[in-house]
């Protein structure tokens, strides 16, 4: 069944990344990260997200939820939302968009898209990134892993505590080519060393365990829910015989999986990674790296 869409009624500002997204507000009162239709890396992009969203979801990763957002040509004229490709501005188009919503309000707590490797212990769900792991493996992911972090409670020492957010599921199968792509250097988080910190096979074997039990017809039904706007010419018979062989790879998972995780348990950098403490600070969403602006938020990784 199709989301109810909701309407965006205020354009805050361009994020970073190939999709040129954009920090909106809805009209239910929340922020929302909006990837474009028409947007420079093609719709494809967003029917990666969707999938990968609700696959995320069903193995309880923590993912923010996503909704179709409504453009208005009105906003459009109002607030002038648009793209930069080379030198030429390209109007955002009028429709139905992909929206992943910020868990909080940007505006009143901040956000975080690195966390120094000395806080990482403190990322409440940090098995999470082992999900992300069978799901990126298992979907072909070839961008890097990517979640952002917000300030949870305080650990029982005393020390500030995190959850996570895995984001931007654009990457997956191949990106824009739609194919699968194992190579072990894919899809992992910028730090390996946040493996270190989980017990890998067990995380892992739990999440193979809940995709066995994965009722494949929910696949269909994703797709079916995804507005037809943005499917090009051939793609939404491309997109089902990709899902079918997703399918086939769900009953072939262990072959998948395991040879992939060997090879990154097998890696030096993720061996020797505990022996070079960093003391960088945490950089907040939209930040650049030297700097450190409160309330500040690009999801630059969108």
């Amino acid at each position: 069944m199709r989301s109810q869409p909701i309407d965006i009624t205020r354009v805050i500002r361009k994020m970073r990344g190939g999709t040129q997204s954009h920090l909106v507000e809805a009209s239910d009162g929340c922020f929302y990260v909006a990837k474009f239709a028409g947007n420079p890396l093609g719709n494809r992009t967003l029917l990666n997200e969707w999938i990968g969203h609700h696959l995320l979801q069903s193995v309880s990763a923590s993912t923010p939820p996503v909704k179709l957002l409504r453009l208005s040509q009105q906003i459009i004229d109002e607030q002038d939302p648009h793209f930069e490709i080379g030198t030429h501005r390209v109007p955002v188009r009028a429709g139905m968009h992909f929206g992943s919503r910020c868990p909080v309000n940007p505006d009143e707590t901040a956000i975080f898209d690195f966390l120094p490797r000395k806080l990482l212990p403190c990322v409440a769900n940090i098995e999470d990134f082992a999900k992300a792991f069978v799901i990126d493996k298992l979907l072909g992911q070839v961008d890097t892993r990517q979640a952002f972090f917000v300030r949870k409670r305080a650990c029982g020492n005393g020390d500030v505590a995190f959850r996570a957010h895995l984001i931007d599921q654009g990457g997956l199968f191949g990106q824009t080519r739609w194919r699968f792509e194992d190579a072990p250097l894919h899809g992992l988080f910028h730090d390996k060393h946040i493996y270190s910190l989980i017990v890998m096979r067990r995380a892992c074997l739990e999440t193979i365990e809940l995709l066995r039990k994965f009722d494949e017809s929910q696949l269909y039904g994703w797709m079916r829910s995804v507005p037809t706007e943005w499917f090009a010419d051939g793609d939404q018979g491309h997109l089902t015989g990709l899902l079918s062989k997703l399918i086939s790879r769900i009953e072939n998972i262990d072959s998948i999986i395991w040879w992939q995780l060997d090879q990154l348990l097998k890696d030096r950098e993720l061996l020797s990674c505990a022996l070079a403490p960093t003391d960088k600070q945490p950089v907040e969403f939209g930040s650049p790296q030297k700097t450190n602006a409160p309330g500040s938020i690009a999801l630059g990784c969108q």
